[in-house]
């Protein structure tokens, strides 16, 4: 284990670009879509169903907006934003063309595109592309007046910016932000995990699970840093 004190900032060599994702392309699928006033129990989550087993429509939908929660189950295309005063939770093959925004916990699982907006909650994020799930994208910024947290496969394009911890895990997938992550808290990496720059005002924690490569640009903590592990660091 290397303990890094605080205010440093850490500038690794530089590697060649990953490459984007391919771009999305939504299922081919039309199950019903249900919209409820409650977020569903995590053990109901579907797992995602391989593309040979859905039809051939997308149901489409215009802005969603709610006064309580937000609940979506796909297949389903929104073709601007989704907004609630409480939490919102999407899962299972759901693509927004805008923004989504609430008051409490926004939670997206299995195979979610945000394709043009941001997401802003004035709670916690997480976003769970994990093994057995289609993967999070989000081409926009994700933004938190609390914690963030993703796990898996998830994507986001542009910055990432939480008033509290930041936590990735690259456990099941890869996780990659093509933006800054700016943390009010500390900020947790553990697996395979791919960010152009990390600020922290709390300490940095990176961990391996096993002997692998992680993908950083700068990291600036005012908190200090701990690596622990067998790591390959290499600049984006």
């Amino acid at each position: 284990m290397v303990l890094i004190p605080g205010d440093n900032k850490v500038q690794i060599p530089e590697l060649a670009d990953t490459e984007d994702p391919p771009a999305y392309t939504p299922y081919d699928t039309p199950a019903q879509s249900i919209i409820s006033a409650a977020t569903p129990d995590s053990s109901s989550l579907p797992s995602s169903s391989p593309p040979s087993n859905i039809p051939s429509s997308i149901p489409i939908s215009n802005p969603i907006s709610s006064s309580c929660s937000v609940s979506l189950y796909g297949p389903l295309r929104i073709l601007d934003s989704v907004s609630a005063s409480s939490s919102v939770t999407l899962y299972h093959h759901v693509t927004v063309a805008g923004t989504i925004k609430c008051s409490s916990n926004v939670n997206l699982y299995d195979d979610v595109t945000v394709e043009e907006g941001d997401i802003k909650s004035s709670s916690s994020v997480v976003l769970d592309g994990g093994e057995g799930k289609g993967g999070v994208r989000i081409l926009g910024t994700v933004k938190s007046s609390s914690s963030v947290e993703m796990t898996g496969d998830v994507y986001v394009q542009e910055d990432v910016k939480s008033s509290s911890k930041v936590v990735l895990k690259g456990v099941g997938g890869l996780v990659r932000i093509r933006g800054k992550v700016d943390s009010s808290g500390s900020v947790s990496i553990k697996g395979r995990v791919e960010v152009e720059e990390v600020d922290s005002n709390g300490k940095i924690v990176i961990q391996s699970l096993e002997k692998q490569k992680v993908v950083f640009g700068e990291l600036d903590s005012r908190g200090g840093m701990e690596i622990e592990g067998m790591w390959k660091f290499a600049m984006i």
